[in-house]
């Protein structure tokens, strides 16, 4: 029995174009908050663990979009012509 992958499940929907979409808003939308006004002394721990957090699952969707799941797939169409 082949194993099926998530990209495979996910593949007819908007699903993941969609969460990529709304974390590159996030992480830059707090980028530039983080730029522009001064983070409180007692809460500056906290906003860059949550930013770091953010950021490992940004960088986690776009490998999942973009990384070696996408090269994969092209790959099959190119061998599969």
């Amino acid at each position: 029995m082949p194993t099926r992958r998530a990209s495979d499940k996910f593949k007819r929907t908007v699903v993941p174009a969609l969460l990529v979409t709304i974390l590159t808003i996030a992480v830059l939308f707090i980028a530039i908050i983080l730029i522009t006004e001064p983070v409180p002394m007692e809460n500056k721990e906290i906003v860059f663990i949550v930013y770091g957090a953010l950021m490992a699952k940004w960088s986690d969707s776009i490998a999942y979009y973009l990384g070696t799941t996408h090269n994969s797939n092209e790959k099959n169409k190119f061998i599969t012509k």
